[in-house]
């Protein structure tokens, strides 16, 4: 039987990352952890064509 810890994505200990998407649709930010995909959730709606962060900040280049 597999226990919680093996289902979740990922834990404290393997931890995650936040990555940012542009796309036709707006930005999206994905949570990922080694090479699995967490969850993700449109940040905001535009058509974006290129994202760049720095800082804890993003710049979205859009039309």
């Amino acid at each position: 039987m597999t226990t919680i810890d093996e289902k979740r994505v990922y834990d404290d200990k393997a931890g995650k990352t936040q990555a940012v998407v542009a796309t036709e649709t707006g930005v999206v930010v994905v949570d990922v952890s080694d090479d699995l995909v967490g969850g993700f959730a449109l940040a905001h709606r535009c058509t974006a064509r290129d994202v760049a962060v720095h800082g804890g900040r993003i710049a979205v280049a859009t039309d």
